[in-house]
């Protein structure tokens, strides 16, 4: 923990709820996306209502009085594992002293419409997952959420800070007249963008257009490996078109010193032990160009380092490569060295078998390294 996470803001208090709001495309707007309390802010269909609303102002006083509130579960969890949390990130974005609340930061999805089906992600994110979530995990929502409402009620004067989900965000229109309609107000200008993309849709002139209109943009391309480990993780992948589509943002990063371009790498206990290639890939494809975040996945369960046996994880430590990243990942098993889930490796092959039953996939061919340290 450095030692501006310790002194910034009191425990439980979260700088957020001062400057920030998200909004889901089934239409809930949160304090934050990790917010517990879906129906809080239910009742809104503006972000403006929702960020002022008393509901608002009832929580900002809870922290106010040093009190944890409730829908902050996870920044609790997570600060008293690691000291860190999305809570202690976002107070560093918003410092002291804050006075009035106004919106500075927006995180919004408008729908999940997505041409890919990541195994990590769900029917609520995907709209490619509805029919395999319908079997895995028994699913009855729509396939699409969309978000219909009209922004152009909103009023994102004071907004500096912009992320924008999806689904994907690069096969959604509607993000686009949102862009525009940004631009049109004289508003673009001032937005630090950041954007997550599955690095499969070529980016168009337009949106190329719109990225170069940001004060700042911030692009993260999700790779989880290099050629099938991508491809099994991020169902609908090709990993040409990978190559091709991450080429394209290096080229924007050129030539638009505004932009900035980094790998996001979701690792899970399938691909841990292949980080080393994609740390090669990265840099002989982009050299020291581009940043490489790794996020770490808690779910699905059934994917993710945290609750592997004990044993497991240190077989695992024990066969992990040298890379540059390495400590990183040691450190995550460490941490979390003493969770284990004592019904991990049934849960996992059950979950695995079924989803590569449906995908025509078969996990012990693209992960044979996995499979002996599993069998062991």
């Amino acid at each position: 923990m450095s030692p501006p996470e310790q002194q910034i803001y009191p425990q439980g208090q979260c700088g957020m709820v001062w400057r920030h709001a998200a909004v889901l495309p089934e239409g809930l707007i949160l304090p934050c996306c990790r917010f517990l309390d879906r129906q809080l802010l239910s009742s809104y269909k503006t972000v403006n209502e929702a960020f002022y609303s008393p509901e608002m102002e009832g929580l900002r006083r809870r922290m106010l009085g040093g009190q944890w509130a409730k829908g902050c579960e996870k920044c609790l969890s997570d600060e008293t594992a690691s000291r860190s949390s999305l809570r202690t990130r976002g107070n560093h974005r918003f410092p002291q002293p804050l006075g009035e609340p106004f919106l500075q930061s927006l995180e919004i999805s408008f729908s999940n419409a997505c041409n890919m089906a990541c195994r990590m992600c769900n029917a609520q994110l995907s709209s490619s997952w509805y029919e395999d979530a319908k079997v895995v995990m028994g699913y009855s929502g729509p396939r699409r959420h969309f978000l219909d409402w009209d922004f152009r009620q909103w009023d994102l004067s004071r907004l500096g800070w912009l992320k924008i989900l999806g689904g994907e965000p690069l096969y959604e229109k509607k993000n686009l007249e949102f862009l525009h309609y940004m631009d049109e107000r004289g508003w673009l200008k001032n937005i630090c963008l950041h954007m997550t993309t599955n690095t499969s849709v070529h980016l168009s002139a337009e949106w190329e257009e719109m990225i170069r209109s940001c004060k700042t943009a911030k692009i993260f391309c999700s790779i989880d490996g290099v050629g099938q480990v991508n491809e099994y993780l991020r169902y609908g992948a090709d990993w040409k078109t990978t190559q091709k589509v991450f080429s394209q943002f290096l080229d924007l990063q050129t030539n638009c010193p505004s932009v900035e371009l980094s790998v996001h790498t979701v690792v899970s206990v399938f691909n841990a032990l292949h980080l080393p290639q994609l740390e090669g890939w990265i840099r002989d494809t982009a050299g020291d160009g581009v940043n490489w975040n790794l996020d770490f996945l808690f779910e699905p369960k059934e994917m993710s380092l945290v609750g592997l046996p004990i044993g497991l994880k240190n077989r695992i430590s024990q066969q992990l490569p040298q890379f540059f990243r390495r400590a990183e990942v040691l450190r995550f098993l460490a941490v979390h060295g003493e969770s284990e889930n004592s019904n991990y490796l049934s849960e996992f092959g059950e979950f695995n078998a079924l989803l590569d039953k449906l995908r025509n996939q078969d996990w012990r061919q693209v992960f044979p390294e996995l499979d002996q340290v599993l069998s062991v």
